[in-house]
């Protein structure tokens, strides 16, 4: 049998990619939450903002761009040219535009462009019907119970798959399945905090679909492992580094094919979301956590762990033998005794 991958012998290389990765992710994160306003980047879905939100009548503007014309000059005239969206909606007398700006945008200046933007409008459309107002909106982005249950929910399938590969692949499966787990956690948090797209609500949601996706991957991976070692009898002679060896390079294609797919899933989603979102952004973040998601996924279960598995079964079998060594020299002496 030939490997041209051979793993086994690029372990501390690439323990050491992931350590440099999450710790410069966890690094980033953290200025980023003192300094930036958040670990990620949270999207307009989450964070706070201020916004000036102009209510008009179709009596007296019935195009929503005649509207935004007239905001857009107060802004430019008061300096206030760095709102980030401009929603636009529907009222039973009209329409509504809300205009977000960030939450360091000086409070006196917006209330001074709503009191301006009432002024234009008034003057423009000769009536009263429509009108500005600031606000200043402060959202929260989790609260302790909805973390709680995402943090329940992962470790619950983290303690069941220890439990699956406990029973059906043994006890060096089942701590390198923990491993496993931990590592593409933290891989998919490094992403997001370094990259810094503009994520929303279901960034977290998505580190529970990981968790999920890396038990099925590592099952079939396991699986493929377990059913090569009862049929091939030089497979099964190797020794467990050349195994894990073997059957990362056999299952590499499956691995990259899993991630590829779910890829284009996520192109696919983020053009389709392009179309019917208010907020392309938001879109780009959505299709931005799947890549990661199945990223993390291929890069742990396709090149980190097959080198860790092997050394943790290597010892798990070195560990089997000595004690099925210990049992028979305690047989022999058992029966010299007699």
């Amino acid at each position: 049998m030939t490997n041209k991958l051979k793993l086994s012998s690029k372990m501390y290389i690439l323990i050491a990619v992931s350590a440099v990765v999450i710790a410069i992710g966890m690094a980033v994160g953290v200025i980023c939450h003192f300094l930036a306003g958040g670990f990620f980047n949270w999207g307009a879905d989450l964070k706070s903002f201020k916004s000036v939100e102009v209510d008009y009548a179709l009596v007296e503007f019935d195009d929503s761009e005649d509207v935004k014309d007239i905001c857009d000059d107060v802004f430019d005239g008061l300096g206030l040219k760095t709102y980030y969206s401009a929603d636009e909606g529907e009222t039973n007398d009209g329409g509504v535009i809300v205009f977000r700006f960030s939450p360091s945008t000086g409070s006196d200046k917006l209330g001074r462009a709503a009191e301006a933007i009432n002024a234009k409008l008034a003057e423009v459309a000769g009536g009263e019907l429509s009108s500005a107002a600031f606000h200043n909106d402060e959202t929260g982005l989790y609260g302790a119970r909805a973390i709680s249950r995402l943090c329940i929910a992962i470790a619950s399938v983290i303690v069941l798959s220890f439990i699956y590969y406990a029973i059906r692949y043994g006890l060096s499966a089942a701590f390198a399945s923990v491993i496993l787990h931990l590592h593409n956690i933290g891989i998919f948090v490094s992403l997001l905090s370094v990259c810094r797209i503009p994520v929303g609500a279901y960034a977290l949601a998505f580190s529970l679909v990981l968790t999920v996706v890396t038990t099925v991957v590592a099952s079939f991976a396991l699986g493929a492992m377990r059913r090569r070692i009862k049929t091939d009898g030089e497979f099964a002679a190797l020794d467990a580094l050349a195994q894990t060896d073997e059957s990362a390079a056999s299952s590499l294609k499956f691995k990259l094919s899993f991630c590829a797919l779910f890829a284009i899933v996520a192109l696919l989603l983020f053009v389709m979301l392009s179309i019917s979102a208010l907020s392309a952004t938001l879109a780009a973040g959505y299709a931005f956590c799947a890549l990661a998601v199945f990223v993390s996924c291929a890069y742990g279960t396709a090149f980190f762990i097959p080198p860790v598995y092997g050394r943790i079964k290597r010892i798990g079998d070195d560990f089997k033998v000595k004690r099925a060594r210990a049992k028979k020299q305690s047989k022999q002496k058992d029966k010299a005794g007699e």
